[in-house]
């Protein structure tokens, strides 16, 4: 039936049975399933790596680490470890049982934006984002792989080159999955003082990404059942991408593959992402999936390494710099200011005229619009060494993550970032000696952790931390936090051994190897996935938004339960369930909330109950409906919840369980706020006397507007105008003629977009006619059909259904700005589009193609047809034909899935064109 089908990939577990495969592009989904004996099919989708954000020691070198067996008695003061309670459990001797496997699948999505220049070309050009292990560092192993080893199982399902799989998952050409697997399980380190946080049990690696390429959805698959297979207690999973509804695709198998790891006792943890940029609603998956803790990041209170600026004259003391290794320039520098403004950007500011070469100058730019462009002039007269540092005029999650972050301009030995205070009190030197100020970086010791304190903005939610919720307000971005900014860990030793990165990335291990703790040291009582994620979220703190006693607590939707705390989880004896609450919108609020208490104790203990508010954020600046597009820094508004609790408090026996009841008042906004969408929430405390842990937190969350209400297609020229380079230019239009080239985007000729809304426009069939659009908010449905054109008023659905109709199939093909071929018909569950502040900013609109023919009659038992029984049947085409100008409906289905009323619509009608074929 398919002579051209290629196989790619066979599943044969116990969990699943299907194999993916390769079809001409013109294949349709509908003949797929059609086959005898098919019960689903799903989408093989890529996902593109990315690079990194790093500072690895200098291959060159000498590699000085010593590792122990298992080494923590001796761990120094380590940042993410004493502010998670790891150190205290390591000092008492726990650091895991080689009977539990930690496993990580991995692929590489994490927090960057440059490359280091300190690495050699052709490092710099292999160095990637890609997963795997290089488990020849001295802790990682030191060249041992298998059963007796600490890295004993694991694949590679793609090679270095993408079609190579192999039965190891060693990798050098990358540094994530190695930076991952340190944090979980290094064995301590003597030079850098730290070890993972579980080092002693046994590891797997599982290798979904080659070196150049990309990753196809069947690797993370074939993944996840050899995890499975290879009875993995923990699957730790730092990767993430873009979803909507939990719902988006009922066949995708990883869903269900992943409800079978978790019911197989398989504790399931996945980054959140680090997208804040985008503002709320933006989460990811696996991360959103029910049965899966996810994790966000906060910053350290303590950075994990630094060397000091010193001054040749004044009385000044030294300061600091954050390096993972120091300057090695012993001669001395002139400090050089861009600019002596001190506020607002200045990298604007004129360049020297008067030909000054810089090679002995240490440069200073504030970050801003113009600074790539004035620190690579820098470079071209004569700047090593220049420092950029922070500014509070440009958004804090391009500032903020990268203080270990080298560069890549050529030529350019050292780029050091500062904090704007920093930056500030160098410039009053400056000006105090007249402009001559002289520096040396001449010491080559590490400061002390003393020295390392992060005062402005350590102990914070980091700016980059994905927020929640999900599209369908059932769940939170990140269900706890960790340190996750400026991670000190093992890298390969082609790149040195040892380095720091930031991201969610960096939590996810963190928390997979508390879990493993756990399991290590409570065995006998058999802890479940559904119990740890009790235990981890539950015994979490809130953490502020400042340093100052006046802080309000972050938002509940950055941070969930709060910081997991390794040794309050390790401790608890009280089973809370459930271990978040969901209150949904204003239109399907939900007061009442039952919370069971399960008494591990062997004594009774006596509870009672109390609750404390987080920020509450507004989605949009000033209003949903004159924006459109979400606020990328949600601005804190007042407002929020009122909690009651009946009863107020209750004792439990040992070993019993009982309940209480919590009444969740949505909050009342003002005309003002109330348009701009808000987003409260908080925790409920349940103080326990009598239990090794005294209080336990339970995260709530809701939206005190209707999110039906919220705009989903862009209607703006905010930023088509730009991509297109056509001045007004708004989302959505049609461009006609340009077929299924998806690499012509955004470089169309003008004069092919359509926009005249009365002029019809003829079209062959072969090219067909593209719809570009934009997602300013998740959908749970689109849809795409043609109505004539005569129809140029907003129609009106029925209260009637009409019975099944003729509407248009599934497309073949979706995903970043690709093309969809055939008949454009509904899509379930479409993501927000980002903006180019995003990871990946390339997801800034989506493209379909549609060619004339519509679909056969829909199943009277598909979701669709509850749509066509609403549709007029008097709009709706069955059939294209010749000459017969028509209009493109765009179609959005916001509130849910399972909601078709009038309400839930948002409508786009096109201009005019027909088929002349």
């Amino acid at each position: 039936m398919f002579p051209q089908a290629r196989t790619r990939q066979k599943f044969k577990s116990a969990i699943l049975c299907g194999l993916s495969l390769h079809f001409p592009f013109e294949t349709s989904r509908q003949e797929l399933a059609g086959i005898e004996g098919v019960t689903g099919v799903s989408r093989v989708k890529l996902r593109y790596q990315q690079d990194i954000l790093h500072s690895p020691a200098s291959p060159s070198e000498k590699l000085q680490t010593r590792a122990s067996t298992t080494g923590t008695q001796r761990e120094r003061a380590f940042s993410p470890h004493t502010m998670t309670g790891v150190d205290i459990l390591h000092q008492k001797g726990l650091s895991g049982d080689r009977s539990i496997r930690i496993c990580f699948i991995d692929s590489g999505e994490y927090f960057s934006w440059l490359r280091c220049s300190f690495l050699s070309k052709e490092l710099n050009e292999g160095f990637s984002s890609t997963p795997g292990v290089d488990y020849f560092n001295p802790s990682l192993g030191n060249g041992c792989f298998g059963p007796k080893c600490k890295f004993g199982f694991g694949a590679d399902f793609c090679g270095d080159d993408g079609n190579s799989p192999r039965a190891i998952p060693y990798t050098n050409c990358s540094a994530h999955g190695t930076h991952v697997a340190g944090i979980a399980g290094a064995d301590y380190s003597e030079e850098y003082g730290f070890s993972g946080v579980a080092p002693g049990a046994m590891f797997g690696m599982y290798r979904v990404h080659s070196c150049t390429g990309v990753v196809p959805s069947d690797a993370d698959l074939q993944a996840m059942l050899r995890a499975g297979d290879d009875r993995c207690d923990v699957l730790s999973m730092s990767f993430a991408k873009d979803m909507s509804w939990d719902q988006d695709d009922l066949d995708d198998p990883n869903r269900p593959v992943m409800s079978k790891l978790e019911a197989r006792g398989i504790f399931l943890v996945a980054s959140s992402g680090n997208d804040a940029s985008q503002g709320l609603m933006f989460p990811k998956t696996p991360a959103d999936l029910p049965g899966v803790l996810s994790t966000g990041s906060m910053n350290p209170l303590v950075f994990p390494i630094g060397y000091e600026l010193s001054f040749d004259h004044g009385a000044y003391p030294s300061m600091r710099y954050l390096s993972f290794r120091p300057v090695n320039h012993t001669n001395t520098f002139d400090i050089y200011f861009h600019s002596t403004r001190g506020h607002g950007d200045t990298s604007c500011a004129p360049l020297p005229k008067n030909g000054r070469r810089f090679d002995a100058s240490v440069v200073v730019v504030r970050e801003g619009v113009c600074s790539e462009a004035a620190i690579s002039w820098y470079i071209a007269h004569g700047a090593r060494v220049v420092i950029e540092f922070q500014s509070s005029s440009v958004p804090t999650y391009v500032s903020k993550g990268v203080a270990y972050n080298n560069q890549d301009f050529a030529g350019l030995d050292w780029l050091l970032r500062f904090s704007e205070a920093d930056a500030l009190t160098l410039l009053d030197r400056y000006k105090a000696q007249n402009g001559i100020l002289r520096v040396n970086f001449r010491s080559s010791a590490p400061l002390p952790q003393s020295r390392l304190v992060d005062s402005q903005d350590g102990g914070i939610i980091s700016a980059f931390s994905e927020y929640g919720p999900t599209a369908t307000l059932d769940n939170l971005a990140a269900h706890l936090v960790g340190p996750g900014s400026s991670i000190l860990s093992t890298v390969p030793l082609r790149f040195g051994g040892y380095g720091v990165h930031s991201g969610t990335s960096m939590v996810t291990p963190l928390v997979a190897g508390i879990a493993g703790l756990l399991l290590s040291h409570r065995k006998a009582e058999r802890l479940t996935p559904a119990q740890l994620r009790s235990l981890l979220i539950t015994t979490s703190q809130p953490v502020p938004s400042g340093h100052g006693e006046e802080s309000s607590l972050t938002t509940v939707f950055q941070q969930g339960g709060g910081l997991v705390s390794a040794v309050r989880a390790f401790n608890a004896k009280t089973f809370v369930e459930p271990y978040q609450i969901a209150v949904y919108d204003a239109p399907r609020h939900i007061t009442e909330h039952v919370i069971t208490l399960t008494n591990m104790n062997g004594a009774p203990v006596t509870y009672s109950f109390d609750s404390i508010a987080s920020q509450t954020l507004a989605m949009y600046n000033k209003s949903a409906t004159s924006e459109i597009i979400p606020s990328t820094s949600p601005p804190v508004i007042h407002g929020s919840a009122r909690v009651t609790f009946e009863p107020r408090q209750l004792t439990i026996a040992a070993g019993r369980t009982a309940t209480f009841i919590v009444y969740i008042q949505q909050p009342v906004f003002n005309s003002k706020n109330l348009p701009r969408i808000p987003a409260y929430g908080g925790w409920i405390i349940i103080n326990a006397q009598g239990d090794p842990v005294d209080t336990y937190h339970v995260p709530y969350f809701g939206v005190g507007a209707d999110l039906s209400t919220v705009p989903i297609l862009d209607t703006t020229s905010s930023f088509a105008a730009s991509k297109y380079n056509f001045p007004a230019l708004k989302y959505p239009f049609l461009v006609a003629g340009n077929g299924n080239d998806s690499s012509s985007y955004p470089n169309v000729p003008h004069d092919r977009i359509l926009l005249d809304m009365n002029k019809v426009t003829s079209l062959s069939r072969q090219q067909g006619v593209n719809i570009v659009y934009r997602m300013a908010m998740s959908s749970a449905r689109v849809y795409f059909d043609v109505v004539p054109a005569h129809i140029s008023q907003p129609i009106r659905w029925s209260s009637e259904p009409h019975g099944a109709t003729n509407t248009s199939e599934r497309p073949s093909s979706k995903q970043f700005s690709s093309i969809a071929k055939g008949n454009w018909v509904w899509f379930g569950g479409v993501t927000r589009n980002s903006d180019l502040s995003a990871i990946i900013p390339s997801v800034d609109y989506q493209v379909g193609v549609f060619h004339g023919p519509l679909g056969s009659d829909i199943d009277a038992t598909s979701s669709n047809s509850k749509l066509a029984a609403h549709v007029p049947a008097r709009i709706l085409i069955r059939r294209v034909v010749s000459s017969a100008p028509i209009r493109g409906l765009a179609l959005r289905l916001s509130k849910a899935v399972d909601d078709y009323s009038e309400a839930s619509y948002e409508m786009w009608l096109s201009p005019p064109f027909m088929f002349i074929d």
